[in-house]
């Protein structure tokens, strides 16, 4: 009900086989994509109410709707000054993150800014505890001698979240009490690690865009109580109700019986017809990229970050010092080999230049790549020996230009995809073509998106993979 009230229509919609193989095996879309007043925080918590797994729910309703209303109030998307410290003689950086108990449920992924201003980005994990230590090899103090950089050592401080009317916007956090000269007072409760505290969000410009769906939200809380009575009294009820049983093959029986034959493939690719000339291809590969049941990367090094957080597949890039070539971050689906068809993805640049996809790659360092930029402009090329410590990482755009296919600015979704066949690439955006490139340095490989890191710290958020071959 919370998703049909978000977004105006329930998250699995079709036919009655349909909708059951859809509860089963297909995780929904976050309600953010569908209606964009909707906070990140808000879709992580109502992805997180609809997994499959009952074990990953939420244990009651009424914490659903605690959750519910955190997430209003939190902003993960500003960034996160640190202030840091580390021993002398070591290149390790030690530091600690304040995050919310909604965050610490679900996960969530913040940018530190360090000492001298390098910014650099950490995932937390899903079920974090208190004073949990995080350790992010090669993200501490880069060594001047040309050794290996040392770690960034995390320890998460879990906040309690002020309860405040949903109506008003969170008050900025108080400052760090720094004891002044004179003061007599204990020093209790003061931890040795300097405390890392959010900046608090702007709510000036964007009160009046988020007044309709705070106001579905207050409403949403108050059904979701009401619910929980609703949620009691049918249980107990249908705890007396026949020895009926549900199978993961669609039968239902009981006191009446209910049986229907799925059949998945057939009804999944017929849901997704090929929508690129000549459209006779079919659908080999979908993915909403909500989670990592798939096995895409999830890693992260000195370049950046490959982590599911907020329903999407989030990548960070790490601008690298020096002035050669800046190889971003670039995350892959190991298992894929593509060769031709088509290969498309939406995605969404949260901060920083733009980003894209790659395929064809030799798993050596060399492939195709397609970015799409914040400003409009698209680059099409090759590149080569962009692998370990990417020293000889080496870009050579065969195409550049820019298209009014492309929506401009940040949190704009653009579907983008490579269309293949042989040595012809053909490159859409938002189901326009946009340019085309004949080219047969590579034939097959995997594929994967990435985020630039060359005008700076870079996230882009993807969701929604598909391929069709054929």
């Amino acid at each position: 009900m919370a998703y049909d009230l978000l977004t105006g229509h329930p998250p699995f919609q079709g036919g009655l086989g349909q909708v059951m193989y859809q509860h089963l095996h297909v995780t929904p879309q976050p309600p953010g994509r569908l209606n964009p007043r909707i906070p990140a925080d808000v879709d992580t918590v109502i992805l997180h109410a609809l997994a499959k797994k009952p074990e990953e729910r939420f244990g009651s309703i009424s914490a659903f709707a605690r959750a519910f209303e955190q997430a209003l109030q939190v902003d993960s998307s500003s960034p996160t000054i640190a202030k840091t410290s580390h021993e002398l003689g070591r290149r390790d950086i030690h530091a600690a993150l304040v995050i919310s108990e909604t965050e610490a449920l679900t996960g969530t992924h913040r940018i530190l800014t360090l000492l001298g201003g390098r910014q650099v980005p950490v995932t937390v994990p899903a079920n974090a505890y208190n004073e949990q230590v995080l350790n992010f090899p090669s993200l501490g103090e880069p060594s001047l001698s040309g050794g290996s950089a040392g770690d960034l050592i995390v320890t998460l401080i879990i906040g309690q979240q002020e309860q405040t009317p949903l109506t008003t916007p969170p008050q900025p956090q108080p400052n760090i009490d720094v004891p002044q000269a004179g003061d007599t007072r204990p020093k209790t409760d003061i931890p040795d690690i300097p405390i890392v505290k959010a900046l608090p969000p702007d709510h000036q410009s964007g009160g009046k865009r988020n007044q309709r769906t705070i106001a579905i939200a207050s409403g949403i809380v108050l059904v979701v109580l009401v619910l929980a009575l609703v949620f009691y009294a049918v249980s107990r009820s249908g705890s007396n109700a026949g020895n009926g049983t549900n199978t993961g093959t669609g039968s239902n029986t009981g006191n009446g019986t209910v049986t229907v034959t799925v059949d998945a493939t057939a009804t999944i690719i017929a849901q997704n017809p090929d929508p690129y000339p000549p459209m006779n291809r079919t659908l080999v590969g979908i993915d909403p990229l909500s989670d990592n049941s798939h096995g895409w990367d999830a890693n992260s090094d000195k370049f950046g970050t490959c982590a599911f957080t907020g329903g999407a597949y989030h990548v960070n890039a790490i601008p690298q010092p020096g002035n050669g070539t800046q190889p971003g971050k670039g995350c892959s689906l190991p298992k894929a080999n593509f060769v031709d068809g088509a290969y498309q993805i939406q995605m969404k640049i949260v901060t920083g230049n733009g980003g894209g996809i790659f395929f064809r790659d030799d798993t050596k360092g060399n492939g195709y790549y397609f970015f799409i930029g914040q400003n409009g402009i698209y680059e099409f090329g090759i590149y080569n020996n962009c692998i370990g410590n990417y020293n000889n990482c080496k870009i050579n755009p065969l195409r550049r230009g820019s298209s009014p296919a492309i929506k401009t600015g940040l949190n704009q979704p653009n579907l983008a995809a490579v269309v293949t066949s042989g040595s012809t690439i053909d490159l859409y955006v938002n189901d326009q073509k946009i340019d085309s490139v004949s080219d047969s340095s590579y034939s097959q490989g995997g594929i994967g998106v990435f985020a630039s890191g060359v005008n700076g710290p870079t996230e882009v958020a993807f969701n929604d993979a598909k391929v069709w071959t054929g």
